[in-house]
């Protein structure tokens, strides 16, 4: 059975890999993409051209593929990567391009976007993390 999702399932999906890639490692080169990365109550991303990166690292497509999201998750890093090279984006990257295709769950990385992926699925339509501002 072939999978679909949109533009937004396939960045939340990413999202969560990053957040929870993060929340492993407490790498601070991680925690710099990831308050960009959430949406205002606006709808648009706190970091505009964050947005613009994914669809353009998904060519603009309105439905993608299982494979074109994981694909475009791959050019979306590989574009952060280029304005900002920090070591452990590229050892991202290089993680998800040994795999096969994405459904190598032999990659670690891979099998975990599989999870997050499910979970974006399951979600009830335009779901989105929101920057929650607190007050001290």
């Amino acid at each position: 059975m072939k999978i679909f999702l949109t533009q937004l399932q396939g960045y939340n999906a990413m999202f969560k890999l990053l957040d929870n890639y993060y929340k492993k490692t407490k790498l601070e080169e991680i925690m710099s993409l990831l308050p960009g990365m959430l949406f205002l109550v606006d709808g648009d991303t706190a970091d505009p051209a964050i947005w613009d990166d994914w669809i353009e690292a998904i060519n603009d497509k309105k439905i993608l593929t299982k494979q074109e999201s994981f694909d475009g998750m791959i050019r979306f890093f590989e574009i952060y990567y280029e304005l900002v090279p920090y070591t452990y984006l590229k050892l991202l990257i290089d993680e998800m391009r040994s795999a096969k295709d994405c459904s190598d769950t032999s990659v670690p990385m891979v099998k975990q976007w599989s999870l997050h992926l499910k979970e974006a699925l399951q979600e009830p339509e335009g779901s989105r993390e929101y920057l929650r501002l607190t007050k001290k």
